[in-house]
């Protein structure tokens, strides 16, 4: 896992993890998550080159909600699909509607059969949306009310999962009550990782650098 403010940052180091399993003969598949606006940086382009020519386990998953921070995407992106890219780099491309839960489940099962058969790297664009600022503290002035909330009334996959399963026969209590469940769950889990110790930080340049051996 890694979280970091640069745009894209998270797509080379996905690309060290997919070399190490590589390198190792492992099964593991390395799991990039960037949006559209990360898609056009360099370090996407850089990273699916290599991926590529070395026929890397990597996946590469792109929520496209068609803004990059506060750009319409299409004012910044030339109007192609984004897993179209995939072909100049011999990769695999896929598309998904990511407010469907069941669409996204075959998508990324297919896309991870076909990594860990070796056939290089595979980019899975799932179409979504972002109901809330780009970050924490973000106004978000520069999307109209009414679009953020008519993607909330038609683009909640959560909402949209609970419409499906109520038409398939499961009732509305059954729903609450496994909601609830998994929201006690996640309470619990980020209760643990805040009673964590924070690491040492006398260890912060270990590993870092390399010390000269003198001869």
């Amino acid at each position: 896992f890694s979280a970091t403010g640069i745009v894209g940052a998270s797509l080379p180091v996905a690309l060290g993890y997919a070399y190490a399993f590589a390198m190792e003969k492992r099964d593991d598949v390395a799991v990039a998550l960037t949006g559209d606006g990360g898609s056009n940086n360099g370090s996407f382009h850089e990273t699916l080159n290599m991926a590529a020519a070395w026929r890397l386990p990597l996946l590469v998953v792109i929520e496209n909600n068609d803004y990059a921070i506060s750009v319409p995407a299409a004012a910044v992106t030339s109007p192609v699909s984004l897993a179209d890219r995939a072909a100049a780099y011999g990769a695999r491309g896929m598309q998904a509607d990511g407010r469907d839960v069941e669409a996204v489940d075959r998508a990324m099962g297919g896309a991870f059969d076909h990594v860990r058969g070796g056939q290089g790297p595979c980019i899975v664009e799932l179409a979504c949306h972002r109901f809330r600022g780009h970050y924490e503290g973000d106004a978000d002035t520069y999307r109209p009310r009414e679009e953020r909330e008519r993607m909330k009334r038609e683009g909640d996959p959560i909402l949209l999962a609970r419409e499906r399963l109520i038409a398939e026969g499961v009732t509305a209590p059954e729903l609450d009550a496994a909601q609830k469940s998994e929201a006690d769950d996640i309470a619990g889990i980020l209760a643990a990782v805040r009673g964590e110790r924070q690491p040492d930080a006398a260890g912060a340049l270990d590993h870092v650098f390399v010390q000269e051996v003198a001869r």
